[in-house]
């Protein structure tokens, strides 16, 4: 009896070790966003698709091909995962400009939403979504003033900075218009401007992001965007990661 208690013993330690290397393995995943959900989501508000303001891409659903990773950790635990593959990007029209969502996965998307001005599109709103295995939660922020961050006319040399709330948290953006530069979408050359972005935060969540956006002036679209960011808070979250856009016509 007490040999068949030690082998039950050790056999439900060997199940349980199976069950944390089954559980480590799925957080390491995340299952993909897929374009059909995108456009269903997208069609199921008209408003979305309604005719943009001057300065504003066209709505729809297009595709960013993208590489990457992004790793979620609290104190001695966290976990990695690839962001690499194709995620889609939702661009809907809205009051006084347009929102975009990108969805990298099933457990990560974010939201971004811009007002037009005559100076160009300002974020007025963001919304963040990461979670593992279906727990997480969203974090809705508003910005206060709001950050110019897509000029109407931008010029190689051009600067600006400020200091701005986005939700409680402090944050300094420092913007530079670093070169004019091509890049190659769906077989053609598509000449854009490329800006760079340096945020310093602070508050509950504290630390960097950097972010470049390629942006062609003629469709108003970042067809090529880079990001780097490393916050540490109740939970730390870092993301590398490298967009382009594989269409400049978007699916309705």
């Amino acid at each position: 009896m007490g040999r068949k208690f030690a082998w039950f013993g050790g056999g439900a330690v060997a199940l349980i070790a199976v069950a944390v290397g089954v559980l480590w393995v799925l957080l390491q995943s995340s299952g993909a966003a897929t374009v059909d959900n995108a456009l269903e989501d997208f069609t199921a508000a008209p408003a979305a698709a309604a005719e943009p303001l001057d300065g504003a891409p066209v709505p729809g659903v297009y595709t960013y091909a993208v590489t990457g990773d992004e790793r979620i950790s609290r104190g001695a635990l966290g976990i990695s995962r690839s962001v690499t593959g194709e995620a889609p990007f939702i661009i809907r029209t809205v009051d006084g400009g347009y929102e975009t969502e990108l969805r990298y996965s099933q457990d990560h998307t974010e939201w971004v939403r811009y007002a037009i001005r005559d100076d160009g599109a300002s974020a007025i709103w963001g919304q963040s979504e990461v979670k593992a295995l279906g727990i997480g939660d969203r974090r809705p922020r508003e910005w206060e003033p709001q950050p110019l961050r897509l000029p109407t006319n931008p010029e190689v040399g051009d600067t600006w900075a400020g200091s701005y709330k986005s939700g409680t948290l402090d944050i300094d953006i420092a913007s530079d218009i670093l070169r004019e530069d091509r890049i190659e979408i769906d077989g053609a050359q598509v000449p854009v401007v490329v800006i760079e972005s340096v945020q310093t935060i602070r508050g509950v969540y504290a630390g960097g992001r950097t972010e470049e956006f390629w942006l062609d002036p003629e469709t108003d679209l970042v067809v090529r965007y880079k990001i780097r960011s490393d916050l540490e808070g109740p939970i730390d979250f870092s993301i590398a990661a490298d967009h382009t856009l594989t269409s400049l016509t978007p699916q309705t």
